[in-house]
């Protein structure tokens, strides 16, 4: 709990999203979530959880060209908007 994940071994990173002994892991906890899905709160979980594959232009700003090369500040608009970078 007091290391970063990136720190930890690549047994104990995998101890953690597949699971061991009587712990189902990462993947097993969210296996479970998807029986559930019928519920509108579980469905709102998972998809904050969803990979989606981030536009190589925009870097998920979702802005068009013309929007990103306005800058305020030496920001363009788009830096509120998409995820850390």
């Amino acid at each position: 709990m007091t290391v970063p994940f990136a720190q930890l071994s690549r047994a104990e990173q995998r101890a953690i999203v597949e699971g061991k002994k009587d712990w189902q892991g990462v993947r097993g906890f969210f296996d479970w979530l998807e029986t559930k899905k019928y519920k509108l709160h579980v469905r709102v979980f998972l998809s904050k959880y969803r990979g989606y594959t981030l536009c190589p232009d925009c870097g998920g700003g979702r802005l068009r060209q013309e929007a990103r090369d306005v800058k305020v500040g030496g920001r363009d608009a788009a830096w509120r908007f998409a995820p850390c970078r």
